[in-house]
C-alpha cells in the first residue's frame, strides 16, 4: 500500500534524523517517493521534505536541493503554510552547508515569515536559530547574538530542552567569535 507507506516514512523520517539513521531512513523514503504516483499530495508533500532533509545530512546537496525544492512546490500548490515553512528551512540549511550565507538567510527569512503567520512559536524559534547561526558563521556576531537570545527566550518558553540546547550551543560560538570567552564557557556549560 504506496500511501500507508508513505505515510509511515514521512511520520518517521524525523526519527530517523534525530536517531542519526539517514541511511535507513533515506531507504524507506526512497520507496516511498518511488511509488509517490500513488500517494496523495498532502503526504507525498512531507515525504520529499523528509528525504531532502535526510539527503541534507548526508552531504547530498544536489538531491537534497532537488527533493526540497519539490517539496517547497507542492506545498505551495496546496497552499500548505507549515510544509512551506519546512521546505524553506531544509532550503537553507542546503545553502548554508555549502557556505551560500545569502541564499541560506533568504530561505530561513521567507521560513521565519511564515511561521510568524502561523503564530507557530516552535517553528519561530527555530528559523530564528538557523538564521542566527547563518550570521555567526558569516561573521556578524552581534546580529547572531540578537536573533539566538531571541530564539533562546522562545525555546526557555516552550520548554523545549533540544531548542534551549542547539541555541544555547550556536551563542556560545559567537561570544567565543566576540572574545568573549567567560561568556562562551557559561553558555556551552
Amino acid at each position: 500500500d504506496a500511501e500507508a507507506l508513505a505515510r509511515l516514512a514521512g511520520a518517521l523520517w524525523r526519527f530517523w534524523y534525530v536517531h542519526s539513521h539517514f541511511h535507513e531512513g533515506r531507504g524507506w523514503l526512497n520507496q516511498a517517493l518511488a511509488r509517490q504516483d500513488a500517494v496523495s499530495p498532502p503526504v507525498r508533500v512531507r515525504v520529499l521534505n523528509g528525504t531532502a532533509w535526510l539527503a541534507y545530512n548526508q552531504g547530498d546537496f544536489a538531491r537534497a536541493r532537488d527533493l526540497a525544492g519539490q517539496s517547497l512546490a507542492l506545498a505551495r500548490s496546496l497552499d500548505n503554510k507549515w510544509e512551506i515553512g519546512q521546505a524553506m528551512a531544509t532550503l537553507g540549511s542546503v545553502e548554508l552547508g555549502q557556505g551560500n550565507f545569502a541564499a541560506a538567510t533568504a530561505h530561513y527569512e521567507h521560513g521565519l515569515a511564515v511561521m510568524r503567520v502561523l503564530a507557530h512559536s516552535w517553528g519561530i524559534s527555530y528559523m530564528l536559530n538557523f538564521l542566527g547561526l547563518t550570521a555567526q558563521l558569516a561573521g556578524d556576531s552581534a546580529q547572531a547574538t540578537a536573533l539566538l537570545e531571541e530564539s533562546l527566550a522562545l525555546s526557555r518558553h516552550l520548554h523545549d530542552i533540544r531548542g534551549m540546547a542547539f541555541t544555547l550551543l550556536n551563542l556560545g560560538r559567537a561570544a567565543h567569535e566576540q572574545g568573549d570567552d567567560a561568556r562562551a564557557a557559561a553558555l556551552l556549560e
